[in-house]
């Protein structure tokens, strides 16, 4: 506010002595004996008040593209925090109802089942607040998510992660891969009386994470191809990085398959 007042004052000061420069030139030139020093002055403060002008409407601009900026980074956030918030509550409303049947069969497995439960609802509300996390803190959180299934289901099913990390330390925003995931399973798994299979690779460069996703699933008639949890990922991944992700869905007659690239130098 002081700034704005002091250009303010400049510009008054300087009208006032345009203006004297003005009635001055405006008087022959025999009246007066410094005519060209007057000349002189009028031109200095004719510039100066031209470069006063500028930098006012510059100081307006680049206030109001600060205002913008900020207003659009806090829609952007609540943007984010709603889709978080939206994340598929499938998987834990599943697991729960597992952990029901154990406890009534009185097994040995309802601690270490409730403890890894509490682990990944722990990272799911606090980790994933985050802006950034590690990313072989993404992968233990897939890990635990994979194990819980295979705890969960009394049938076989192949299930395969492959890491390749150049960079363990790498930032990335959290719950990116877990959408798809849990797609595998919901989709592919869960329906499937036998034979399922749900082939996960991801691989990671300095400038690049690879997220590879192949599962078999049992064709159902007017099925919706694209969940919510899929559509929240895509609006998550355009907000988070525009131009910076790829995203790859083929339905086979038989398999399941989703490639996602993301750009993170």
């Amino acid at each position: 506010m002081l700034k704005k007042h002091r250009v303010h004052i400049a510009v008054v000061f300087t009208l006032m002595l345009e203006a004297i420069f003005v009635l001055i030139r405006l008087k022959p030139y025999t009246e007066t004996e410094d005519s060209l020093i007057y000349e002189r002055w009028f031109d200095f403060t004719q510039g100066f008040l031209v470069l006063l002008v500028l930098y006012s409407i510059f100081q307006i601009i680049f206030t109001r593209w600060k205002q913008y900026r900020q207003l659009k980074n806090e829609h952007l956030k609540a943007q984010l925090s709603l889709l978080k918030n939206q994340i598929d509550p499938h998987f834990f409303f599943n697991t729960l109802n597992n952990l029901y049947g154990l406890s009534i069969e009185k097994s040995d497995l309802v601690g270490p089942y409730i403890l890894k439960m509490s682990e990944m609802m722990r990272y799911t509300i606090y980790r994933g607040a985050q802006e950034t996390v590690l990313l072989e803190e993404e992968v233990e959180y897939l890990r635990q998510y994979i194990g819980l299934h295979e705890e969960r289901y009394h049938k076989e099913v192949e299930v395969q992660f492959d890491v390749n990390m150049e960079n363990p330390q790498l930032a990335i925003a959290p719950l990116l891969f877990i959408n798809l995931l849990e797609n595998a399973f919901k989709h592919g798994v869960e329906p499937l009386a036998k034979e399922a299979y749900v082939h996960v690779r991801l691989q990671a460069t300095m400038q690049e994470v690879a997220f590879e996703i192949r599962n078999n699933y049992l064709r159902r008639k007017n099925a919706d191809s694209e969940g919510k949890g899929l559509k929240n990922l895509q609006q998550r991944l355009s907000l988070i990085y525009p131009k910076k992700h790829q995203l790859e869905i083929k339905e086979l007659p038989e398999e399941y398959q989703v490639s996602l690239k993301i750009e993170v130098a």
